[in-house]
């Protein structure tokens, strides 16, 4: 089968990072992003996301975001070892059993969507992963590029998920979208502000309390209401809510659906970036187990 799309160079070469606290360092592949070098890769807790080495040479940090771990940096390409752009695919509508690829071109065994984990060991997740299950024998190294059958990025490998055999977590590409034009500050991707607190033992998104002078509060969201949907995703759990929440970025309006009582209301949302002072008191307090988002 031979997929469509440019082919990139180099897939199969990573960046070296050394690890903090331990002699060592960790790997991860390389995913081009433009012709010029920027890249994508996903950094390890354990490693400095500052010391990444490719082909020997110091890579410049871009932007690296602490609760995906995935990192942009400029990767020193010389003319000769200039690539193509790839095509940024979309995730959301995915429906288990759709196929993935782990290379462009040539036959290619497709690995298939498992679905999705908002939470692992009954721990929520910072954001959703996809569960990958693939079809050769070969491991996805970590920061390997999963295509679908155009050629376009869906997503980057996470880690094998050896509980499920021949398969492994993945970041959705609406992860990578996310950090790309981020507000970054001392190379750090900056998150934003949504303004009230959920409960996580909760089976539903119930708002428990709300910041004042925070964006939910100015939208109107008061405590008791039930998230229901957050931008264009569903919300049916705190998990699906901290989800949604990693999405949002500061400035861009978001569509937000909540049940009030009976009623099913919406409001537009604008996120702000996480205030530096500690925020304002909620409006009622709140049981100490919440965790604001």
């Amino acid at each position: 089968m031979s997929l469509l799309g440019t082919p990139l160079t180099d897939l199969d070469q990573p960046v070296l990072f050394l690890k903090k606290d331990a002699p060592g360092s960790a790997l991860s592949q390389v995913t081009f992003l433009d012709e010029f070098g920027l890249a994508v890769v996903v950094a390890d807790a354990a490693v400095d996301f500052r010391s990444g080495k490719y082909r020997g040479k110091l890579v410049k940090l871009v932007a690296h975001d602490p609760l995906s771990r995935l990192t942009l940096l400029r990767v020193p390409l010389s003319e000769e070892e200039r690539t193509h752009a790839v095509e940024l695919g979309r995730s959301l509508n995915l429906q288990a059993g759709a196929n993935f690829y782990l290379e462009l071109e040539g036959e290619a065994t497709p690995s298939l969507l498992v679905g999705r984990e908002s939470e692992y060991k009954e721990k929520p997740l910072p954001l959703e992963l996809l569960r990958i299950h693939h079809g050769s024998s070969e491991d996805a190294p970590v920061g390997h590029p999963l295509f679908d059958s155009a050629g376009r990025l869906i997503a980057i490998n996470y880690r094998k998920a050896s509980e499920f055999g021949n398969g492994s977590f993945a970041f959705p590409v609406e992860a990578l979208k996310r950090i790309q034009g981020a507000e970054v500050k001392d190379g750090v991707v900056q998150r934003s502000w949504f303004g009230v607190e959920l409960l996580a033992s909760d089976p539903f998104a119930v708002v428990q309390a709300v910041r004042q002078e925070s964006p939910a509060a100015k939208a109107g969201i008061q405590k008791s209401d039930i998230l229901i949907q957050i931008g264009p995703r569903e919300i049916e759990s705190y998990a699906d809510a901290i989800n949604a929440f990693f999405y949002l970025r500061e400035g861009e309006k978001a569509l937000v659906k909540f049940l009030r009582g009976t009623e099913v209301l919406e409001v537009e949302v604008v996120p702000e970036l996480v205030p530096t002072a500690p925020p304002a008191p909620p409006v009622e307090e709140a049981p100490e187990e919440e965790l604001e988002k």
